[in-house]
């Protein structure tokens, strides 16, 4: 390679001590992260770059490319995955490390098909991003002027080229043959960007005798201890309900800074939310991820990186992948967060539920499910055994698919009847598993986010930058579909509120029926937490980390004196579902007191604030395990004098210390609401207080401001006319930014 710059990076600093698993006597190490510099292999020019980093991102920061968030312009970036792109680095290495026995330079992470170099010699092929590269170096460095370069090529070419010479067309794409995070291919939430670079971080590391990239570490005992046959975590012997949600990597565009991490940690924590699942078709997280979790007691379930692909039968790409999953257990391992190991995502279900066998003969069947359980039922779980035995194992999620019945009783269960099925929202109700991994309903983003990936003028269903967007082929008319229940909208920003108060009453009427089934339902999960880009999406928190109603229905729907109204009890560990429509019971989940020393009172309320009917003649009855007390049912059926349309259910509950629980519940579709316009009156008590309070019944109350950068406490709530509600609010300037109040009535054109 001809000698194109010279940048001498020398480190005069005290060496640290790194960990290994041979602990070795002057053993160190130094990061190899600055210096580095990039070029288009056709051109002589180079750019100074960061490491960890993408070329995407580089030619975004110098307008070579638009930015794939806006509009269409993912396809104006495609060019770049055609091309081959070399990064390059000189460094000077210290005399005391030249005498060493070892030296190795390590990857931690090279997105995907490269050939790394040192002065001019290749050391290695590198064909999957999802592992640590580890490359001997002792007798090619030399003390001074080291270039260490990577090359790299595009991966669709290489991914095609693979699945022409396959004997069997696998019934995914050819994405399935490369070792690259297959939502960048695109997906149903995901545009199509192959990024590549080195996006995590290089060093330099020497030692006496051999030496590993992995931390030592004595057996890690989890957060959490699990019961496969009942699909539950304990802790401390004592079970516990999942109140997770899944998440997808941080952004189409890798990697992302620790700043991100930091922001959706904090927000998974006010929410309440005790378990992430990391999904099996994005990329592992950073180290600084697990360790957030570590600190804020959020349990993790990681998948393997394995999504809804059959793996081609090929040998060596199945070292590959047994060395990927021994290099993501070694890593991961000393974290407590980790508290199941999962095979893949819906590969099991793909193969049996999605047609796939149709594509093949019987002995071609028999062949490729064989290799699968070998790989899922016999070789990952050896790995675990050898370098992580203290965390349990499946192979898939779901145990079973969701359209057999079966799927409610045994393992976990991905439900997409509704959404997928377009079943109502209410079949959530019945169709209550012993673990929900997956489910979800789809929203806007926040009208802030909207306008960050098109014009205003560009939010129609006639104009492709904005429908780009929307990555499900189906999703804005099944959208349509789930909206027929809810009135008719104004406008674009009434589109955006109704669709948000769609996709929150789905979950909440999911997360009701799967807390108040405790213990049968040991956790739920929604789909999913975050996006890779501006999307309209299941996400309950969007690209750029807007909350969506959702997000605060589930904050209070997880937090401790959560109630919930719910058709199921459960009793000697057996569902018992009320199939009439009209009974209900109510449940209190993980209450902070006993309920012997509250006062319950069950009230149906007019929209004008009047009593209609009001009790306090509640039985409370303590639930198995003591972390919560449910009523014996009620029959609605007993209220059918009064018009659902004007009337909601209260319970209140208080004790003595000054403890109050309030909920409200509605028997009728939103639609059908027979809602009255209202005066909405706000008091600011300090710069960054306000208090709020209305003049008849407000349903969803929006708090908006044009400023896309405040952020308040709680949003989209029921305001009583008797009960003034104390809001914070972030990023708000009293003097530049102005206040405004919607409600559910003021987003409708009816």
């Amino acid at each position: 390679m001809i000698r194109i710059f010279k940048i001498h990076f020398f480190i005069v600093i005290a060496f640290l001590l790194f960990s290994a698993n041979i602990v070795a006597q002057n053993t160190f190490s130094f990061p190899l992260n600055k210096g580095w510099k990039l070029r288009n292999v056709k051109q002589s020019s180079w750019m100074n770059v960061p490491v960890p980093g993408c070329v995407q991102t580089e030619l975004i920061k110098r307008k070579m490319i638009p930015s794939p968030l806006w509009g269409n312009d993912e396809k104006a970036c495609a060019w770049v995955d055609n091309e081959s792109w070399e990064y390059a680095n000189y460094f000077d290495v210290p005399s005391s490390m030249m005498g060493q026995k070892s030296i190795s330079i390590i990857f931690e992470g090279i997105d995907t098909y490269a050939k790394v170099y040192l002065n001019g010699i290749c050391i290695g092929d590198v064909n999957n991003m999802h592992r640590t590269w580890n490359f001997d170096v002792k007798n090619y460095l030399r003390r001074y002027d080291n270039l260490l370069s990577v090359t790299f090529t595009g991966v669709q070419k290489y991914a095609d080229s693979l699945a022409a010479k396959d004997n069997i067309v696998l019934p995914t794409d050819s994405r399935a043959y490369v070792r690259k995070a297959a939502y960048q291919f695109g997906w149903d939430f995901s545009p199509k960007v192959l990024t590549m670079g080195i996006y995590k971080s290089v060093y330099i590391k020497s030692g006496d005798i051999a030496v590993s990239p992995y931390p030592v570490y004595s057996i890690i005992q989890p957060l959490a201890q699990f019961d496969e046959k009942k699909f539950q975590f304990s802790i401390n012997g004592k079970p516990i309900f999942i109140k997770g949600i899944n998440m997808v990597p941080p952004s189409i565009l890798l990697p992302t800074s620790n700043r991100y991490y930091d922001s959706i940690i904090s927000q998974c924590k006010q929410a309440n939310i005790n378990m992430i699942r990391i999904w099996g078709g994005g990329v592992y997280p950073p180290d600084y991820f697990y360790t957030l979790c570590d600190e804020n007691n959020i349990m993790v379930w990681q998948d393997f990186m394995f999504a809804n692909l059959l793996l081609p039968h090929d040998e060596n790409l199945k070292t590959n992948l047994l060395r990927e999953v021994e290099d993501a257990v070694r890593k991961l391992r000393h974290h407590p967060c980790i508290v199941l190991w999962c095979g893949n995502n819906e590969i099991d279900e793909g193969w049996h539920n999605w047609g796939w066998q149709k594509k093949y003969t019987n002995e071609q069947c028999a062949s490729i499910w064989q290799d699968y359980l070998q790989f899922y039922t016999i070789e990952i779980p050896n790995i675990i055994k050898v370098w992580d035995d203290a965390r349990p194992y499946i192979a898939s999620s779901p145990k079973i698919g969701w359209g057999k019945p079966e799927s409610m009783e045994v393992g976990d269960s991905h439900y997409w009847g509704v959404w997928w099925g377009k079943e109502p929202i209410t079949n959530y109700w019945t169709k209550v598993p012993r673990f929900m991994s997956e489910y979800g309903m789809q929203a806007m983003p926040d009208i802030h986010t909207v306008h960050q990936f098109c014009d205003a003028k560009q939010m129609n269903f006639s104009d492709s930058n904005f429908t780009n967007h929307q990555k499900n082929s189906e999703g804005f008319s099944t959208i349509s579909h789930y909206l027929q229940d809810y009135p008719m909208h104004r406008d674009s920003l009434g589109y955006i509120y109704f669709t948000q108060m769609m996709q929150r009453d789905a979950l909440q009427t999911a997360i009701m029926a799967h807390r108040s089934a405790f213990p049968y339902c040991n956790g739920t999960m929604p789909w999913q937490l975050n996006d890779v880009w501006p999307a309209i999406s299941w996400s309950i928190i969007d690209f750029f980390g807007r909350p969506k109603s959702s997000y605060y229905a589930i904050k209070n729907l997880y937090d401790k004196n959560a109630l919930t109204l719910g058709k199921f009890i459960a009793q000697n560990d057996t569902n018992i579902l009320d199939t009439n429509i009209y009974r209900y019971a109510l449940s209190i989940c993980e209450p902070t007191i006993e309920m012997y020393n509250m006062e319950t009172t069950f009230s149906v309320m007019d929209f004008y604030g009047e009593v209609v009917y009001k009790t306090d003649k509640i039985d409370w009855i303590k639930g198995e395990g003591g972390n919560y007390y449910t009523t014996s049912f009620f029959d609605k059926a007993n209220f059918d004098s009064y018009n659902w349309g004007m009337s909601y259910l209260l319970i209140e509950i208080k004790n003595k210390d000054g403890m109050d629980i309030q909920q409200l519940f509605y028997f009728t579709k939103p639609k059908n609401l027979k809602l009255q316009p209202t005066f909405y009156d706000v008091q600011w008590l300090n710069d960054t207080t306000f208090q709020i309070g209305t003049l008849n019944f407000a349903k969803d109350v929006f708090l908006y401001c044009k400023n896309g950068d405040v952020v308040f406490s709680e949003n989209y709530f029921d305001l009583l006319p008797t009960k003034e509600k104390i809001i914070t609010v972030h990023g708000f300037n009293k003097k530049t930014d102005s206040l405004q109040v919607y409600s559910q009535i003021d987003m409708s054109n009816e």
